[in-house]
This record gives C-alpha cells, structure tokens and sequence, in this order.
C-alpha cells in the first residue's frame, strides 16, 4: 500500500469490466496527475494533456 504525505491511501480503481476510474477522471478533467506519486505514467501524462488541449 502507498500512502502520501498526509497519510492518504493511493490507489489505481478498476472497476469489474477492467475500466481504470483514475484514467477516466484524468481524461475528463475532474482531476490531475500528481506527478510526485505517479512519476513517468505515461499513460496519465497522455491523458491530461488531451484534457487541458480539450479544456
């Protein structure tokens, strides 16, 4: 388990058809990739920057 610096769990959220809730949230804006607990993901990289060029 990974926590952060306020003692947070940080996870990945599959849900059962193996869609991942953190790629969609990143995709749709409702959140940002935290480069410090997720460093090199370029899969969330990727993800953020078509969501800001989209805004």
């Amino acid at each position: 388990m990974q926590l952060d610096g306020t003692g947070r769990t940080l996870a990945d959220v599959l849900l059962p058809d193996g869609s991942n809730v953190n790629h969609a949230l990143v995709k749709d804006g409702w959140c940002w990739w935290y480069r410090k607990y997720a460093p090199g993901d370029a899969v969330l990289e990727g993800l953020e920057k078509e969501s800001r060029e989209a805004r």
